[in-house]
């Protein structure tokens, strides 16, 4: 575990975390996700609830969408906020607690170590980001 320690300082990361309607799950993920140091950009999709004003109490960087959008519009705001900002990568997470916190340190350890190899690496975003989805286990990375 040192190890992935090591990996994880010398790299930068932003979690996005696209949500609607997630109040009873999303703040004990942004506190975990915050606790492990990571920069983190919550996305309110529309939500009627509660939302994004529970994921700024436990401090995320929260965008909100007026009406519901669809996951990937609201992924793509949160890029233009994220890939300016010089992230080596952006790793995507549900917000229903799908996906744990602790399982982000073990993922950038196995792309860093097999990034050119992996089989599911499937393009490249920019120069300087990389992103890495745990729904489906996806990377698109740097060349």
């Amino acid at each position: 575990m040192a190890y992935v320690q090591r990996v994880l300082e010398r790299m930068n990361i932003c979690v996005l975390i696209p949500s609607f309607n997630e109040e009873k799950t999303i703040g004990w993920l942004v506190r975990t996700v915050r606790g492990l140091g990571y920069d983190m950009i919550v996305i309110d999709d529309g939500s009627k609830d509660n939302t994004a004003k529970i994921a700024r109490d436990h401090g995320a960087e929260v965008l909100v969408n007026e009406h519901n959008l669809g996951k990937g519009a609201s992924l793509r705001r949160a890029f233009d906020l994220a890939v300016p900002r010089d992230y080596d990568a952006v790793i995507i997470m549900d917000a229903d607690g799908q996906h744990l916190p602790s399982d982000i340190a073990p993922f950038v350890e196995c792309f860093q170590k097999k990034a050119r190899a992996l089989s599911w690496a499937i393009g490249c975003l920019t120069r300087k980001a990389c992103l890495l989805s745990g729904s489906a286990l996806i990377g698109l990375c740097l060349l």
